[in-house]
């Protein structure tokens, strides 16, 4: 390290400690630019430090927003779900536990009207978690997924369940199912980034 990084880092030390900071600088290549532009200290190298963390910013930002929109859109169908089953009536004798919402969703089709199929039939129509996705550039990172990742991700974000419930309907461990669903998310993320 020179003096010049020493001093750097000394005087933002505060900065160069936030989780981002030490993400960005991670990367090989971004680590190379940063220590140009301290040492160099000229206009060129500066600006394209700038550049390369403004880069790594938005896909942080892209892969933020790609997440929760993932996470929030399962809750709401979820939301959605539920109000369905409050308004319309069980069938008797069959309690919300006894069967998963799958079959629930089955019994339902046998007695509604064709305008109360349309949703059914639409998720009948997908055929994993892929044909959820409108994103055309993550849609194609999902072929970069194992069919155990995939589902692990349908599970949750669609089916809205969790790891141990995951466990069970695959028959694995608790630990494999979040190992697969964090590595998952691990491989979309490092392929977005891959993009810019």
């Amino acid at each position: 390290m020179t003096v010049r990084e020493e001093e750097f880092f000394k005087k933002y030390d505060a900065m160069m400690k936030q989780p981002i900071m030490k993400e960005f600088l991670k990367s090989g290549d971004n680590q190379h630019i940063f220590h140009k532009a301290i040492n160099d200290m000229d206009k060129e190298s500066i600006e394209q430090l700038n550049a390369s963390f403004r880069r790594y910013y938005k896909n942080i930002i892209l892969i933020s927003y790609i997440s929760k929109t993932i996470h929030f859109s399962a809750i709401e169908f979820d939301k959605k779900l539920r109000s369905y089953y409050k308004k319309n009536l069980p069938i008797p004798g069959v309690t919300e536990e006894s069967i998963t919402q799958e079959k629930h969703l089955l019994m339902d089709l046998l007695m509604s009207t064709d305008e109360d199929t349309t949703f059914i039939n639409f998720q009948r129509k997908q055929k994993n978690i892929s044909d959820y996705i409108a994103n055309a550039h993550l849609n194609s990172k999902m072929k970069l997924l194992s069919n155990k990742q995939l589902r692990i991700l349908e599970l949750i974000y669609i089916h809205n369940f969790n790891n141990k419930q995951i466990a069970k309907i695959l028959n694995e461990s608790e630990q494999t199912i979040s190992y697969n669903h964090q590595a998952a998310l691990k491989k979309l993320r490092n392929a977005c980034k891959q993009k810019k």
